[in-house]
């Protein structure tokens, strides 16, 4: 009896040791809405960078939208991809940017920083049974301006 029981606690071990380093792929799309216009006549040709982040080194891009013309409501068709390791300290950072003709430098209309572990728990409590695809997650764009980024996970 008591060596089933260490023998249960050596194989709960190392399956969450294997469990927490567990990559998968998230795919998701960008829209967001109510961006800030900063151009005259008050539309905008919005774009997004994405970057992640792993534990302490710096932020890497991994990901551009293309422009969407004369809106403060745009849709990315891109679908980005993420490689997400459970358990690992990894964040995403979305900068959206206003494209301007000539040699002015594009305006940034927002940002906002996210850690994955948390976007991914919060995913699966409002899907249920460990999926991730439905709702979208509502992200508010700070810095400088505003606006919201929604998050859309797809298969």
């Amino acid at each position: 009896m008591r060596r089933n029981f260490v023998f249960f606690l050596v194989v709960a071990f190392f399956w969450a040791f294997i469990a927490k380093g567990k990559a998968e792929i998230l795919k998701f799309r960008l829209s967001a809405v109510n961006l800030p216009s900063k151009d005259y006549g008050g539309l905008i040709d919005p774009y997004v960078k994405a970057y992640s982040k792993s534990d302490t080194r710096s932020y890497t891009k991994f990901g551009e939208s293309q422009i969407v013309h004369n809106t403060r409501n745009p849709v990315w068709d891109e679908v980005f991809q993420f490689r997400y390791v459970r358990g690992k300290n990894q964040k995403l950072k979305f900068i959206v940017k206003d494209w301007d003709l000539g040699w002015n430098e594009d305006d940034t209309l927002g940002r906002v920083e996210i850690k994955v572990n948390d976007m991914v728990k919060a995913l699966r409590r409002k899907n249920g049974k460990g999926g991730i695809l439905g709702t979208p997650i509502k992200l508010y764009l700070a810095s400088p301006r505003g606006g919201v980024l929604y998050f859309v996970p797809v298969s």
